[in-house]
Formats: structure tokens, sequence, C-alpha cells
């Protein structure tokens, strides 16, 4: 009786851990969108930003103004490298 004491505990404590093992699953963070701004509790994303510019730089094509898209192109360039700076917002997966 004792030999198989001795044997079924090691034997319970190996296939216990490797449960726990296999079980285990890594966690891992992906970068979502960043926040911009909160203006009145509102969350304003990078994502969002994006968007509209495209929406400006359609219109202001097709407007046929130049100066202006460049004067707005450089603008977006000079406020993406300022966001490129701010801290990431992450979300589990």
């Amino acid at each position: 009786m004792t030999f198989w004491r001795k044997l079924v505990n090691p034997i319970a404590v190996v296939l216990g851990l490797a449960v726990i093992l296999l079980a285990a699953q890594p966690v891992w963070a992906k970068v979502v969108d960043r926040v911009v701004a909160t203006v009145n509790g509102v969350i304003i994303t990078l994502s969002t930003v994006q968007e509209r510019a495209a929406i400006l730089k359609q219109q202001m094509q097709a407007s046929g103004n130049s100066l202006k898209i460049i004067k707005m192109r450089n603008r977006a360039l000079r406020d993406q490298q300022r966001l490129a700076a701010m801290p990431m917002t992450f979300e589990a997966i």
C-alpha cells in the first residue's frame, strides 16, 4: 500500500501541473487606437481624426483649391507628428 501511495502522489502532482500549464493561455496586448483628446467627456481617437482628414482632403481636391490643400497637408503632418508622441491605449485580446 505504501508503494502505491508513493507512486500516486508524484503522478498526481505531475498531472495537475500538466493540466494547469496546458490550460493557461498567454495574454497579448495590441494597440487598438490612440486617444487624441477628450472634449466634454467625449473621447476623440486618432482613427476618427484620420477619417475626417481624408474626407476633408477629398473635398478640397474636388474644389480644386491646391493652396489650401498644401496648407492643410502641412498642418496634418504637424498634427501627426504631435500625435505620434502621445501615449497609446491598449486593449487585451
